[in-house]
């Protein structure tokens, strides 16, 4: 019998007519190993079927005996972990010669990795894939390297374009998929937002996780406790939120992945909806055109719905003030850390900073009510928006240099290092800062919060005293700059992982 390589399931690919699955059933010198263990979940388990030609499907059944419909993986992992399920990874080394065994018996040649096998060179000159481990090997981009050109190679010669759809990089931070489909998922939302056609009739998501937090709130914040015990009831609530937050975004992020190219469709509106580019910028030009069409008080109606200072308190710069900084705050809060988080961690990262960061508006704040019970939520959100948040002030200088040139840019740069601590919030000041740099006027400031005057100093006192209309339609500009950027750049960084 020739000699045969073992492809793992790096290889696997649910459009048939690109996956090398479907072109070995014919082939004596070729095993696909197609792996569903991300769908059942089981870290370091990899089950699923061996496509293959009959004599080698007859190979394995000559050795298991009859399998099931989940295919010989499964046996295989049962019959060399000699019913070891908990200790999946332990000895997989010394129980993998049983199969070694028995394919090197009948002459053939072991190539490639699934977490039970280790590679092996082979006789066919094929270049033999390491397999990409999630976690496991500290050489996992050499082994993701070496399994993509293994791939190109063998659809090159199936007579196929090599296709990466549904593949995700094992061992890598973020995958080119996870970044693809983030690309879409901005243009998306840049372009349609929140329709209101569509949330009238339907309920938002984050409506649901304000119920989710209401809920907890209800449950454990009532009767007299003591302050440590408030804090630890706080603690316990938050940490349940992000516990459902996160399964339900594994149990999406599995059900997508088994729907193929209609699950990454569905995945690009789900991140989309928890986007907020063009809803956020709708809403600041609003307070401009209410300015317009109907002097102060149409500023203040309009400014009412995305800020939660006293509205009649505030004159027409202090309306323009106050519209700039809430642009710039919720770009990072709605805008680069939901995107961050998706990067890093897909939907489970995704989903849990949209509840954490929900749970912060309603339950984090430093009123009587919630001052200790709310503790861990803020803490918490403020150690999440870390990131982004300096990443947005960067974002906003590029913005200002494609909108309003180099010194805008330079200028943003300088006031966010210099004046973000002037503000409360410990990541607020970076885009807010950056913002006033960029925009040349000075934000913050003394203002009023259900009647408490909060006393802080203006950031860019260098700036112009007075805001005007004006500059609240030069801070969109940046901001829908800014955010080109940042779709470009996520763009950017997909192309090594698909192409390396």
């Amino acid at each position: 019998m020739a000699a045969c390589s073992w492809w793992d399931e790096a290889f696997g690919d649910l459009e048939s007519d690109a996956s090398v699955a479907g072109h070995v059933a014919a082939n004596d010198n070729l095993i696909v190993f197609r792996s569903f263990g991300k769908f059942f979940g089981l870290a370091g388990l990899r089950l699923g079927f061996v496509v293959a030609s009959r004599t080698i499907e007859d190979l394995f059944r000559d050795w298991l005996g009859p399998w099931s419909v989940s295919g010989p993986a499964l046996a295989i992992s049962a019959k060399l972990m000699e019913g070891d399920t908990l200790g999946i990874k332990v000895g997989i080394a010394e129980r993998k010669a049983a199969l070694d065994a028995v394919l090197l018996g009948a002459g053939l040649d072991v190539v490639g990795g699934t977490g039970l096998f280790h590679a092996r060179r082979t006789r066919t000159g094929l270049r033999s894939s390491r397999g990409a481990l999630r976690g496991s090997y500290p050489d996992a981009k050499v082994r993701l390297r070496s399994a993509l050109a293994a791939y190109r190679i063998v659809t090159e010669r199936a007579g196929r374009p090599s296709s990466r759809r549904g593949f995700e990089p094992d061992g890598c931070v973020v995958s080119a998929e996870i970044l693809l489909i983030l690309v879409m998922a901005l243009l998306l939302d840049r372009v349609l937002g929140d329709p209101d056609w569509l949330w009238s009739r339907l309920t938002h998501p984050v409506v649901f996780f304000g119920k989710a937090v209401e809920f907890v709130d209800e449950a454990l914040n009532r009767g007299e406790f003591t302050k440590a015990w408030l804090k630890f009831r706080g603690v316990v609530g938050i940490l349940v939120l992000l516990a459902g937050a996160t399964a339900l975004g594994v149990v999406l992020a599995r059900l997508f992945d088994v729907l193929g190219a209609l699950g990454s469709l569905l995945e690009v509106v789900t991140v989309a909806v928890f986007l907020a580019q063009k809803s956020l910028a709708d809403h600041v030009s609003r307070v401009a055109a209410g300015l317009r069409r109907d002097g102060l008080a149409g500023g203040r109606e309009a400014v009412s719905m995305i800020v939660g200072r006293d509205p009649s308190t505030l004159d027409e710069p202090a309306v323009c003030r106050a519209a700039i900084e809430s642009l710039a705050e919720n770009f990072s809060d709605g805008v680069v850390a939901p995107a961050f988080w998706y990067a890093v961690a897909g939907l489970p990262g995704l989903l849990a900073y949209k509840m954490l960061n929900t749970a912060d508006s309603m339950i984090g704040h430093k009123s009587p009510k919630y001052l200790h019970f709310g503790w861990a939520s803020a803490r918490l959100d403020d150690l999440a928006n870390l990131p982004a948040a300096r990443l947005s002030a960067l974002l906003i200088a590029a913005g200002a240099y494609f909108r309003r040139g180099a010194e805008a840019a330079k200028t943003a740069i300088e006031v966010a290092r210099r004046d973000h601590g002037l503000h409360r919030s410990p990541n607020s000041g970076w885009p807010e800062a950056a913002m006033a740099g960029a925009t040349g006027v000075q934000l913050a400031g003394p203002r009023i919060y259900g009647g408490v005057k909060v006393d802080e100093p203006m950031m860019n006192d260098a700036g112009r005293a007075v805001a005007a209309i004006e500059d609240i339609e030069a801070a969109v500009t940046v901001f829908y700059a800014a955010c080109s950027v940042m779709t470009f750049a996520f763009a950017a960084a997909a192309l090594p992982l698909l192409l390396f």
